[in-house]
């Protein structure tokens, strides 16, 4: 397989998380991935959707295959965000993964209500949080491109 086809092949990530830290962290874990690449960053609610909607300085702006969202953000909660991404025809059959440092079961109940994939808590370790994202990715990966074997 060719580089550029690897890179076609790749699901598109739309990670929207507000602390600088797990920011820097999920780019250096995601860089490596085999089968996520990280399209955008988005610090807050408000500036998701409109990456998502592509509006204002996100007009040109590609559309994400998967979303890694966090809970806790500034301006629009995440629970908010994927809420209106659901309730949005454009938007409703994106897949969203709630990936947060949340462990709290209505967060997770919300999650699930609104439309959420999966919830994920973020693992403490760099180490386990890029073992994660491998799985994920190739769970995605599998369920987005069935082997034509």
């Amino acid at each position: 397989m060719t580089e550029q086809s690897e890179s076609q092949d790749k699901i598109g990530v739309l990670l929207v998380e507000d602390s600088p830290t797990q920011i820097v962290l999920m780019q250096a874990v995601l860089e490596g991935n085999r089968h996520l690449e990280l399209m955008a960053v988005s610090k807050d609610g408000d500036d998701a959707l409109a990456y998502l909607r592509q509006t204002g300085k996100h007009a040109q702006a590609q559309r994400p295959d998967l979303v890694l969202l966090d809970i806790n953000l500034p301006t629009i909660s995440g629970i908010e965000v994927l809420e209106q991404m659901k309730a949005d025809a454009g938007l409703k059959d994106i897949p969203v993964v709630m990936l947060t440092a949340s462990t709290d079961d209505q967060d997770m109940a919300q999650s699930y209500a609104g439309g959420a994939a999966t919830f994920i808590n973020k693992p403490p370790k760099p180490e386990d949080l890029e073992e994660l994202l491998q799985k994920l990715g190739s769970q995605w990966s599998n369920l987005r491109m069935p082997n034509s074997d």
